[in-house]
């Protein structure tokens, strides 16, 4: 393609991308430009999937996962700040988006600042355990085993991450033992 081409592709994708987010439901075309800008990552067309992760994100800025891959784009351009912004927005939306934690500390880790590093690292195992700790319990409920299920409340309830313990309690109450 020459560059008379390509401008008018993207033009209309830009028009596309418009009338889509004027008159179709946010989620789903968010994801689907997602989707293309994974398409076109995987092509090593990198400028081509920021711009589309970008139009996801003005499709739906509560997406998160775009966020994410702008921030993965970044990381590799040796961006780290904009990296960080990125990785933000991502696990503020979603957080347990863990790699955004990851990636977080590792541009951290590239900027000097070592303390955020080590602080994202952490949130990280901490949020991993508690997910395990939540999917052991759910396995505990679908099991028909009501003690080992309250047990993993509680830890749960120590761990302070008090939303996957509610969650679970939920399924525990609308579950028969």
């Amino acid at each position: 393609m020459n560059k008379r081409q390509i401008t008018i592709v993207i033009l209309f994708g830009l028009l596309g991308a418009c009338l889509i987010e004027r008159f179709m439901p946010h989620h789903k075309y968010a994801r689907v430009f997602y989707n293309l800008g994974l398409e076109a990552e995987g092509h090593q067309q990198l400028e081509k999937a920021k711009k589309i992760y970008q139009t996801a994100i003005r499709i739906n800025p509560a997406f998160p996962y775009s966020y994410y891959r702008l921030g993965i784009l970044a990381y590799h351009k040796q961006d780290y700040r904009q990296a960080i912004d990125y990785f933000e927005k991502a696990v503020l939306l979603d957080p347990g988006l863990l790699e955004g934690f990851d990636f977080l500390g590792l541009s951290y880790t590239e900027l000097g600042y070592y303390q955020r590093a080590i602080a994202n690292f952490k949130l990280s195992v901490q949020v991993r355990n508690n997910l395990f700790f939540y999917h052991l319990g759910v396995a505990y409920v679908k099991s028909k085993d009501k003690n080992y299920a309250d047990q993993t409340v509680v830890i749960l309830r120590i761990a302070k991450d008090d939303e996957l313990a509610d969650k679970l309690e939920r399924l525990i109450k609308s579950s028969k033992f």
